[in-house]
């Protein structure tokens, strides 16, 4: 007996790789979206992507023939961050090592500074003369001062190995090698504020729904009914993507 899909609550997107490749988009991707409008099935954008702000990633993406003027595009860069907040180490020259998509600056004097940065070699100093960072409330664990091991944090908004591009053609390296590289010279782990993290996908998920509604028992796996009690919906929020690793990973 074949199994049955469950029932479709709402989807989360990765876009670069499903929607669009470059600037063209996928087959039929533009009349999918189109279709899960009709459908009234809640969707949003999930991006990592940290080299273009959202209003210029939704122009893109409608300069494809899709229409998300409407649509929310959540991404990584801007999803777990608001403005750093003020404290009494205001003056630090640097208070963490934040590391995206950034090709042109992937050369050794950029990543060497990196790497000295989160070694220490160059802290400020406060007034007083001890070393002082400055990070702001931002759910980013404190670091421990334990000997050999940076107390400034390395940042990262996602970690894939490679990205596909259409300049050049083909696969390319993405930000991944070279945060595992800084983890490996300083001992650093990475906090990573995107995909596939489990508070990214929190984020997206209670920009659907508030938290109250996803608490009720949803149907076992195999059922295709939906149950509405109290007036929702219950049923399965699934992901697209095209990297089970990236898109998916432990997070999801």
């Amino acid at each position: 007996m074949s199994r049955k899909r469950p029932f479709i609550k709402a989807l989360l997107i990765d876009i670069s790789g499903n929607l669009h490749i470059g600037s063209t988009p996928t087959p039929n991707a533009v009349e999918a979206i189109k279709r899960l409008r009709a459908a009234e099935i809640p969707f949003r954008l999930c991006s990592n992507s940290s080299q273009e702000s959202t209003k210029s990633l939704v122009s893109r993406l409608n300069s494809m023939g899709f229409d998300f003027v409407d649509t929310p595009a959540k991404d990584s860069a801007r999803s777990e961050f608001s403005q750093p907040e003020e404290s009494e180490a205001h003056n630090a020259n640097y208070d963490a090592v934040i590391v995206g998509l950034a090709p042109k600056l992937f050369d050794y004097d950029h990543l060497n500074t990196a790497f000295r940065i989160l070694k220490g070699e160059d802290r400020p100093k406060s007034s007083s003369g001890s070393e002082v960072t400055r990070v702001g409330d931002h759910g980013i664990p404190a670091l421990p001062a334990a000997p050999g091991k940076p107390t400034i944090p390395l940042i990262a908004t996602h970690k894939a190995k490679y990205v596909e591009k259409d300049d050049p053609p083909g696969l390319s390296l993405g930000p991944g090698p070279f945060v595992t590289a800084l983890e490996n010279a300083t001992g650093a782990e990475a906090y990573v504020v995107g995909k596939p993290t489990k508070a990214f996908f929190e984020l997206v998920i209670n920009d659907i729904y508030p938290a109250s509604e996803l608490t009720a028992p949803i149907p076992s796996p195999g059922s295709n009914d939906a149950v509405e009690e109290d007036g929702e919906v219950e049923g399965k929020i699934a992901v697209i993507g095209d990297d089970v690793e990236a898109d998916l990973g432990t997070g999801c």
